[in-house]
């Protein structure tokens, strides 16, 4: 899709994923309906189900000047070099997106500026020899070497400060401070970018498990606390793991998403796990606790299944679990 126009990329995956929802239907036995109790009725037509508010989407909904069109959705973000895979709604993708994303971006750069990477700019602020603080965007750009631009609405009195700073640099005092976002938020817009990617290789069929719906009650909800944790570790930067999805069977039973996020050729690792089926999958899901930092995972990479286009594999978020770890899908 690397040369379609962005509306030929929500048709192609419109096309796509409406399709894949037809095959869930077909060799899961799903019913598709709209409304409430003894009012809903059955949809038979092509509908885009939202993997975030699971509302069904026509067609005409492609059509960005609707009031709720469906959106791309890059994975990761774009500004942490994801691309987009999937679509969501726009109320979705402004509900939790916006601002997850933006937080996820400002912890990763502030991270790599703690740890002296070149050219990763933060917003920060600036106090010399204790006077007013002013803002700046802050960067190293060499050994040893800062870079500072002064932003905000008063230019001038930044400038006067840092010529002041030049006058008389060796009985200066300068306070440099930045705020970096609370890692539990961050950790849910990271889950969220876990999730998402999980549902762009097994389609409908991770919607229907009801330890899906707990995922994405977080996700919309990042405020508050519904997950034990969101399942987020770094991975270890010695291990070559490809990006994709995984099976992990020890030391816990649970499915992995490896994606990776990168700002100006500083990059990182992320794995994010996504529970498996059932009360089964969601006990499993509970002990993440049990893999330590060191822990080995012995895991299956099984993003090269088509779960979204082969009707043998529609069914993938079932079938690999229960082949894994019970001999039978």
């Amino acid at each position: 899709m690397a040369n379609q126009s962005n509306k030929d990329r929500r048709q192609s995956l419109y096309d796509r994923y409406s399709n894949n929802l037809n095959m869930v239907k077909k060799c899961l036995g799903v019913i598709v309906a709209s409304g409430e109790g003894d009012t809903k009725i059955e949809i038979s037509g092509n509908v885009y189900i939202c993997p975030l508010c699971l509302n069904g989407f026509e067609e005409s909904t492609l059509d960005q000047k609707h009031q709720n069109p469906l959106t791309l959705e890059h994975i990761p973000p774009s500004s942490l070099a994801g691309r987009p895979m999937i679509l969501t709604c726009k109320n979705c993708n402004n509900k939790s997106g916006e601002k997850l994303d933006h937080l996820i971006l400002t912890s990763f750069t502030a991270e790599a500026f703690l740890a002296g990477k070149k050219n990763m700019p933060i917003n920060a602020k600036i106090s010399i020899n204790d006077q007013n603080r002013f803002s700046v965007s802050a960067e190293i750009s060499g050994d040893k070497e800062f870079e500072f631009l002064a932003q905000g609405k008063n230019p001038r009195y930044a400038r006067s400060q840092m010529d002041s700073l030049k006058t008389d640099w060796q009985n200066s005092r300068m306070k440099l401070s930045f705020q970096v976002p609370a890692k539990g938020q961050v950790a849910i817009g990271l889950l969220r970018i876990g999730y998402l990617r999980a549902y762009s290789f097994f389609g409908h069929a991770l919607l229907i498990d009801a330890n899906s719906s707990r995922l994405r009650n977080q996700i919309q909800n990042p405020n508050e606390s519904n997950l034990p944790h969101a399942g987020v570790f770094n991975l270890n930067p010695g291990i070559n793991t490809k990006d994709g999805v995984y099976l992990i069977k020890k030391p816990i039973r649970s499915y992995l998403v490896v994606f990776t996020i990168g700002r100006n050729q500083y990059k990182e690792q992320i794995g994010v796990l996504i529970p498996g089926p059932g009360v089964e999958g969601w006990n499993d899901y509970l002990t993440m606790t049990n893999i330590l930092p060191n822990s080995e995972l012995i895991i299956n990479y099984i993003t090269d299944f088509n779960c979204i286009d082969e009707f043998g594999f529609v069914d993938g978020y079932f079938q690999f679990w229960f082949l894994a770890f019970h001999g039978k899908p």
